[in-house]
């Protein structure tokens, strides 16, 4: 009787071993897959915020103006990026005229930044092929490998936050004066409008991302 009730005790150990084990691996899966979107998703405003963009809607005759204003709200020279602008000018009454700079992160931060989010995507691409074929030395790339993924994810969003705080301040003279400060008088605008949602966007995502493979590293130490 005790040898099969000890044969049952480690029969039903064995099955819940199993199921904390197979809980672990579906937990390591979801947080790798959610990880791997993540990044994605910074690729894609990486990709969005890479390069200066204007754009200026004006009739034929007000395309001179347009040329200023270019000259005016140049995004290498008068304006410090990241930073989007719309400015809207009342020519004759009715007519307006709408300017746009999205000026971009700097090259060298949007480089590197581009750089550990490759990296990262293979280190989770190997977790889960690690996970799929239940491969031990896969998985302990992975682990090791996150460590240093993460920090530099966490770095390079430091410095990403701190290019849009120095943007903030050197750009007071354009978005909170409206442009009084720099701009001729004539381009007085009757609306200015800055925005950093899509800069301040990929810095949640760097950060969630890093965040995202930290905790899968302890789901798949589990299994």
């Amino acid at each position: 009787i005790n040898a099969e009730y000890m044969g049952q005790t480690i029969m039903k150990s064995q099955a819940r071993e199993g199921t904390g084990e197979e809980k672990a691996r579906g937990d390591a899966k979801r947080i790798l897959l959610i990880s791997l979107l993540l990044l994605i998703g910074i690729i894609i405003m990486s990709l969005i915020t890479l390069r200066d963009k204007y754009s200026c809607q004006a009739t034929e005759n007000d395309q001179k103006l347009c040329t200023r204003l270019r000259e005016s709200m140049n995004c290498r020279t008068t304006v410090a990026a990241p930073l989007d602008i719309l400015l809207i000018l009342n020519l004759h009454g009715s007519i307006e005229l709408k300017y746009t700079a999205d000026c971009a992160w700097d090259p060298a931060s949007s480089e590197l930044r581009l750089a550990f989010v490759f990296c990262a995507i293979v280190l989770v691409l190997i977790g889960l092929t690690g996970l799929a074929q239940e491969d031990e030395k896969r998985i302990t790339i992975t682990l090791y490998g996150s460590i240093i993924i993460v920090v530099l994810l966490f770095i390079s969003a430091f410095f990403d936050f701190i290019q849009i705080k120095d943007s903030l301040e050197d750009n007071y003279g354009i978005c909170e004066t409206k442009g009084r400060d720099t701009l001729p008088k004539e381009f007085l605008p009757q609306d200015l409008e800055c925005s950093y949602i899509q800069y301040y966007l990929t810095v949640i995502l760097t950060i969630l991302s890093a965040i995202s493979i930290l905790v899968s590293t302890s789901s798949l130490y589990k299994w």
